[in-house]
């Protein structure tokens, strides 16, 4: 019996081994499937045309709310006179940015232009007057500081001769007055010149001034002409010519 156990242990293996080939060979040998008939596609027929340019649109009907994406109010910055109305200025006109739409009566605005640009002129002659009044003055001072330098040192000689008996008192005197009348006249010749620095000051500052009023009433000038800032339809119209 041992030995009978002992065969079938080692011939086992074996013997599975062979079904298993076994098998996969009769699987092998068999037909494959049958396969199933192709049928033959038929052709269409279809009828061809050339492709050729079209100019017309195609008219689509259809109701609904036409919304603009974004919707701009104009208003005249400056009041005035509305002496003209373009005729895209209506509604439902397609205008392009920068159209002129209106025209405000300008002449107000040009006048205080004009008197703006005379004032800033009459400020820049006014600098230039008090320019050369500082120059004529400047030279003045110079004269008068060696004039009050002379009369001193002629204080200082007379002195030492009235001591010394040689000149008078008065004209030891008349010397002292020269230089005080020297002096004075250094003193008037100094204050007129921080006057003259603070004229000239302020006209350099009403000059400024007239300049700043000057850009204003340019600038409202040329607001009395109103443009479309976009492109886009004319929506709704309330400016009339004459208003």
């Amino acid at each position: 019996m041992t030995i009978v156990r002992t065969l079938v242990r080692w011939a086992a293996p074996f013997l599975i081994l062979g079904v298993g080939i076994g098998i996969f060979l009769a699987l092998g040998k068999q037909s494959p499937p049958p396969r199933a008939p192709v049928t033959t596609v038929e052709a269409v027929p279809v009828e061809t045309a050339a492709v050729l340019p079209e100019e017309k649109g195609i008219d689509i009907s259809t109701d609904g709310v036409v919304v603009p994406i974004r919707e701009v109010t104009l208003a005249a910055e400056v009041g005035g006179r509305i002496i003209m109305k373009s005729p895209a200025c209506e509604s439902g006109e397609y205008v392009k940015e920068g159209t002129l739409l209106l025209q405000i009566d300008p002449r107000d605005y040009e006048l205080d232009v004009e008197r703006l640009q005379r004032e800033v002129k009459q400020a820049s002659l006014a600098i230039e007057e008090v320019d050369e009044e500082v120059k004529q003055n400047a030279s003045s001072l110079d004269l008068a500081k060696k004039q009050v330098e002379l009369a001193h040192r002629e204080v200082m000689r007379l002195d030492g001769l009235t001591a010394e008996g040689i000149v008078t008192k008065s004209t030891y005197d008349l010397a002292v007055r020269d230089e005080l009348t020297a002096s004075n006249t250094l003193n008037g010749l100094q204050g007129k010149q921080r006057v003259l620095a603070k004229r000239r000051n302020r006209f350099v500052e009403g000059r400024s001034l007239a300049g700043t009023n000057l850009k204003r009433a340019e600038l409202d000038l040329a607001r009395t002409k109103v443009s479309t800032p976009l492109t886009g339809v004319v929506g709704d119209e309330l400016a009339e010519e004459d208003s």
